[in-house]
């Protein structure tokens, strides 16, 4: 197996080797994964908690050992403004928040042999912290992002897409479906335990699953549609416009660095 990382702003992930196939998720510019093996132009992959999924050839590029190795002893900075441009001496690369800058100097970085002039705000990918104003401020960032299934990103993103790119931005890797998300962390009995950053998760009339991420004691944001928020009791979340629950409380996690 080798090593791959996307080159594009952002890479679909499908559930098998063809463009007409389901989105899994999206893997977004500098993100890295495991490569199981090559078929016909797509590369089929390994993302973190063993999810095997295929990606385009034309989106990433396999990287040599000796450029795994360079990559994994360099620091890594995450992009933190909703959307930016880097620039090279070849092209502009658009890149969205959560994007993975490997070696970035506080100017530019490089991917491959290219430099790469990036002058937007940045995270480091270790820089854990978890107090209320810095988990609402990446959360917001997310707010009225439309809902698009499999998306980790402003210009679409699902449910548990969300809570998987805030708390990478958090430093902390969640998986990226939501039964493996509620399988992380602590879980807590009752509603007035948690804290800002908790995931709630829920069912929906159909006994769909659902996540969101706790910002305030009695509001949660979640991808309903839209990134919203909206308001929680020990019965689930309560949207105001229509008067009615949407969606049934079933368990909360805590997850600790």
């Amino acid at each position: 197996m080798g090593v791959g990382i996307i080159n594009v702003c952002i890479a679909p992930v499908r559930k098998s080797p063809s463009h007409q196939s389901e989105m899994v998720t999206q893997l977004l510019f500098g993100e890295l994964f495991e490569i199981i093996y090559k078929n016909e132009g797509w590369f089929h992959i390994k993302l973190p908690t063993d999810l095997d999924v295929w990606v385009h050839q034309t989106q990433m590029y396999e990287l040599s050992q000796k450029q795994h190795e360079r990559i994994s002893k360099k620091s890594i900075a995450l992009a933190f403004d909703a959307f930016n441009t880097g620039i090279s001496e070849q092209e502009h690369i658009p890149i969205v928040i959560g994007s993975e800058l490997h070696g970035f100097d506080g100017l530019s970085f490089k991917m491959g042999k290219e430099k790469i002039i990036y002058n937007g705000q940045v995270r480091m990918l270790n820089d854990k912290r978890l107090n209320p104003q810095i988990i609402e401020k990446i959360c917001l960032k997310y707010l009225n992002a439309p809902f698009l299934w499999g998306g980790r990103s402003p210009f679409g993103i699902d449910a548990p897409g969300l809570v998987n790119i805030v708390y990478k931005l958090l430093g902390i890797f969640i998986p990226y479906t939501i039964a493996q998300q509620e399988q992380s962390g602590r879980t807590l009995a009752f509603l007035p335990e948690a804290e800002v950053g908790d995931l709630l998760f829920f069912t929906d009339e159909e006994n769909h699953p659902h996540v969101g991420i706790l910002i305030e004691q009695n509001k949660v944001i979640h991808a309903f549609g839209k990134v919203r928020i909206d308001q929680v009791d020990s019965h689930g979340l309560f949207d105001a416009k229509t008067n009615l629950y949407t969606h049934k409380l079933t368990s909360i996690k805590k997850i600790s660095i």
